[in-house]
């Protein structure tokens, strides 16, 4: 009776608060940030960035941009024309969400000075209010439309960067730069390929237009946005800007693209003051370009890459809006990872390098060596981090003084331009690429270097293992991808195939750590569509350390493809290896030396003749007609040839 009388009468107050409550909206407090409320205790205002509860994922794929096929070919005016249709529906999303909040906005100008100035941006559904006191911040925590409110963060590029010294380089020299070379692009201008066509921003500090290495490629036209001072022309008051800039299309020999062209926008102050909000202002105008005064967008003039030496602590600002919508318009998100690395740390990758959809840079010598601060992975969420290194000690470059000074700088600032300027090459070799095929490229061709290994390992994978979270999948070579993305033209993967002998130590082959080293092989090989993988099967003739030995099996169960088995296959061990599902196909190549009418032999259950000795293949004192050619089965009473059954 108690259980009852206690299970009715929690039924009574559910019911009641049902009934109370249905139908009715719930209200949704915005979350804030705890520092916006320790500064309101020292002071009476502060910078907000306000983040909408309705985001901008939907706007996107209302556009249907992420399915565009944005460089696929198409002219300027065309893929300007879908990033605008992007942009008209980040617009639109962004006016609706944000109407209540702008409504109170307007409201509290007329009634009492609580904010100085507002600025809304579309790209990621936010925002900036500036002197914000505290009476407005708790209007704005009764609005349910507001999903976040956090004070707008001041990013340093300080750690990031450090400049040696510089020199004044005589009129016409061509200057040697060390990364340029290491990573193949002056092998790839040699093809032709110098990045033509292309278009490259940069988020920094500016860039000193005049500068004898940058002045033949300024984009002039729609090529320049500051949002604070909104000045006609580009200029450089730290030199940061200027040097990045100088790695990605100078000319001289210091940048990696040199006949592209470049645009920039002015993110950063200084090297020690990067505004949230003028970022978000520069990711606008990277995605939709305005002229100087942010006024009349064309968004025909968007870059295909943009680089981004800058970052921050993962978590203290969100950029993943940003790179959302650039990655909808095929803009190629480059980002250096920081440089709060050591030795004996992991996981120090800043935001939003540590993202999964945007290149992370870390930085390394002339050696392969890692630059000792470049920091490391996993990112916060589990993802290999860097994605990929690149020249970042002593390189040099422009400066910002007079236009034929240089400077040597360090950091994983100078390498995320070397991969943007790789990005432009391979876009310029193909137009139609797309951020994941660049990824692959770039990624499937790095050098791996395993002498040069400093620290054990950062993530539970060690460092002699690629990709790992010091040296991601190896260094850059642009050459490489280049090659590779050829190969590909002419030979797209599904007609590839790849053969492989892992049990075999013949020549050196092979690897103290054979299973788990193959396994990541078979794994990788298995991303690219191939046509076949085939296996020299370890069960086979001539391999007796069944310690390394790996089968049609292993490569079965994890290459999601065909598989090819090979290697003294009988016809009936071939027909079983088919039928178990260890393998799609066998391969026959002794059989067939000996027996060239190998196929009939099969069918008619015909004897074999005895295989040939390795010695006896060819005869070299005979040339050409020292071949053995065996001879065929000769019955009194020959079968026709059937046809092949699916088996075989």
């Amino acid at each position: 009776m108690t259980i009852f009388l206690i299970a009715f009468w929690w039924l009574v107050v559910f019911n009641a608060v049902w009934g109370m409550t249905k139908g009715a909206p719930v209200h949704r407090s915005p979350c804030v940030h705890p520092d916006v409320y320790r500064v309101l205790q020292d002071k009476t205002a502060i910078n907000l960035l306000v983040t909408m509860r309705e985001g901008t994922t939907a706007a996107i794929n209302e556009a249907g941009a992420l399915n565009l096929p944005l460089a696929l070919g198409s002219s300027a005016s065309s893929r300007g024309a879908r990033i605008k249709q992007l942009v008209d529906s980040l617009k639109k999303t962004a006016s609706t969400a944000q109407q209540p909040v702008m409504k109170l906005l307007e409201e509290q100008t007329k009634t009492a000075a609580t904010y100085s100035s507002s600025t809304t941006f579309w790209i990621s559904n936010q925002i900036y209010v500036a002197d914000a006191s505290m009476e407005l911040l708790q209007q704005l925590q009764q609005e349910s439309s507001i999903a976040e409110i956090h004070e707008e963060k001041i990013l340093t590029i300080g750690n990031h960067f450090k400049s040696e010294h510089s020199d004044d380089a005589e009129s016409g020299t061509k200057i040697h730069a060390w990364g340029v070379g290491k990573i193949g692009a002056e092998v790839v201008w040699a093809m032709g390929i110098m990045g033509a066509n292309i278009t490259i921003a940069a988020i920094d500090t500016g860039v000193r237009a005049s500068h004898e290495a940058l002045r033949s490629n300024f984009r002039a036209d729609y090529g320049w946005f500051d949002p604070e001072t909104k000045s006609a022309a580009p200029f450089d008051f730290s030199g940061h800007g200027t040097h990045v800039m100088g790695s990605i299309v100078g000319a001289k020999g210091i940048g990696v693209a040199p006949k592209a062209k470049w645009m920039a926008c002015r993110g950063c102050r200084s090297t020690t003051s990067c505004l949230e909000s003028s970022l978000l202002a520069c990711a606008q105008f990277v995605l939709c370009p305005t002229d100087p005064k942010g006024k009349t967008p064309k968004c025909s003039k968007a870059p295909r890459v943009v680089n981004n030496s800058w970052g921050v602590v993962h978590g203290a600002a969100n950029f993943s809006a940003v790179v959302a919508a650039w990655q909808a318009a095929e803009i190629i998100p480059v980002f250096s990872i920081g440089n709060s690395g050591s030795f004996k740390s992991c996981g120090t990758v800043a935001a939003p390098g540590d993202s999964s959809n945007v290149i992370g840079v870390g930085a390394t010598s002339s050696n392969d060596f890692l630059l000792p601060q470049s920091s490391t992975g996993p990112s916060p969420d589990g993802h290999i981090k860097p994605d990929i290194v690149a020249p970042g000690v002593r390189i040099y470059s422009a400066w910002w003084t007079r236009d034929n000074v240089y400077t040597i700088a360090s950091g994983t600032s100078m390498a995320s331009p070397h991969v943007a300027g790789a990005v432009a090459l391979l876009l310029s070799a193909q137009p139609e690429l797309t951020y994941d095929q660049i990824w692959s490229a770039l990624t499937t061709s790095a050098v791996t270097n395993r002498s040069i290994v400093d620290i054990s390992s950062c993530g539970n994978i060690s460092a002699s293992k690629f990709p790992n979270n010091i040296y991601g999948y190896g260094r850059i070579d642009v050459y490489r991808a280049v090659q590779l993305l050829a190969v590909k033209t002419v030979y797209p993967a599904d007609h590839i195939g790849v053969r492989i002998s892992p049990s075999s130590k013949y020549g050196g082959m092979g690897s103290v750590d054979n299973t788990e080293m193959f396994t990541y092989v078979f794994q990788r090989l298995s991303e690219h569509n191939l046509g076949y993988l085939a296996i020299l099967d370890g069960f086979g003739f001539g391999y007796s350390d069944k310690s390394r030995v790996m089968t049609a099996l292993d490569v079965k169960m994890h290459f999601k493809g065909l598989v090819m088995a090979n290697c003294s296959y009988t016809r009936d061990t071939a027909e079983g290896v088919i039928h178990s599902g260890a393998a799609d196909m066998v391969s026959f190549v002794r059989g067939f030396m000996s027996n060239p009418d190998l196929v009939e032999r099969f069918q008619n259950d015909w004897p074999l003749n005895e295989e040939l000795a390795y010695e006896f293949y060819w005869d070299p004192s005979k040339g050409k007609e020292g071949y053995i050619t065996p001879p065929p089965f000769k019955s009194e009473r020959p079968c026709p040839l059937k046809k092949l059954m699916p088996s075989f």
